[in-house]
């Protein structure tokens, strides 16, 4: 009888092995897996953090936007700017004109993201809704923009004046551009060369920058 009893007894039970991975193995795994994607995430979310809470960082991110979204500007790179007159400047003299464009275009998103933080810090103190600001901001980008437009010629004039020999001390600004003038520059549509395109694309980082402070104020992340 004992033997009969201990014959009924249930037998252990065999998990399926596949190969050298166990079910503890695949779900430890899964688990790994889960952690580090985590852990990834929450890495690249505190980088963009710390992108969007400094002025740098937006403009750099404005820039790497506007850059990638402007696929007109590529095929004309990629068509190439023949005859423009950038390509008549000596090494030295190309060098510096980038420098000069550089350094114009950085100042010009630093005082457009001084604006926007303006705006944004007075919205709040005042309880104003962020779309009122946000179209306050755009206007005054394109003012921003505009500006810089009607007064760069000058400053490029002065450049050559230095490099060039024969040319007159003379003052080339003209008329505050329109907004139609704008648009043509925005949209690339005006003057295929690259002195009008790189205003086109400073233009459209100007813009983006305040879709960024927008999308910033709007997840309460605002930059210090």
């Amino acid at each position: 009888m004992r033997f009969v009893f201990c014959y009924f007894l249930p037998k252990p039970l065999k998990l399926q092995v596949s190969g050298s991975e166990s079910l503890w193995g695949r779900s430890s795994q899964k688990d790994l897996l889960f952690i580090e994607n985590k852990r990834i995430g929450i890495k690249s979310e505190q980088v963009l953090k710390k992108l969007t809470q400094s002025s740098w960082g937006i403009i750099f991110i404005s820039i790497f936007v506007t850059l990638s979204v402007s696929i007109d500007f590529w095929r004309f790179i990629a068509t190439g700017y023949e005859g423009d007159s950038f390509y008549t400047l000596g090494l030295l003299e190309g060098v510096g004109l980038s420098a000069i464009t550089i350094i114009l275009s950085f100042g010009i998103l630093f005082i457009g993201f001084k604006k926007s933080y303006f705006l944004y810090e007075k919205a709040r103190q005042h309880n104003t809704k962020p779309e009122i600001i946000f179209l306050l901001d755009v206007l005054l980008s394109l003012f921003i923009f505009g500006f810089f437009v009607w007064l760069s010629p000058q400053v490029y004039y002065a450049y050559y004046y230095v490099i060039f020999d024969g040319l007159p001390a003379q003052i080339v600004i003209k008329n505050f551009p329109d907004i139609r003038t704008l648009i043509k520059i925005v949209t690339l549509s005006d003057h295929a060369n690259l002195s009008f395109h790189g205003q086109g694309l400073l233009a459209r980082a100007l813009i983006i920058q305040t879709f960024i402070f927008y999308f910033i104020t709007a997840t309460d992340r605002g930059p210090r």
